[in-house]
């Protein structure tokens, strides 16, 4: 399945703090793309905002 990195970049966009995303290695044709793209996508919007607002996320909703 070959080698896989996630990439966090910190910085900011019109007086805004932006955050960018990767994983690295994460290819269509692996079978686990689907899973691990959602569950990205959860950890990300909705996890992580609430982590940055309460101190408290839920990363395995």
């Amino acid at each position: 399945m070959g080698g896989h990195d996630i990439s966090f970049e910190i910085g900011t966009k019109l007086d805004q703090t932006e955050v960018r995303f990767a994983h690295l290695g994460l290819l269509l044709q692996f079978e686990c793309f689907g899973v691990c793209s959602n569950a990205w996508g959860s950890l990300i919007g909705s996890s992580l905002p609430s982590l940055i607002a309460t101190g408290t996320g839920y990363p395995y909703k």
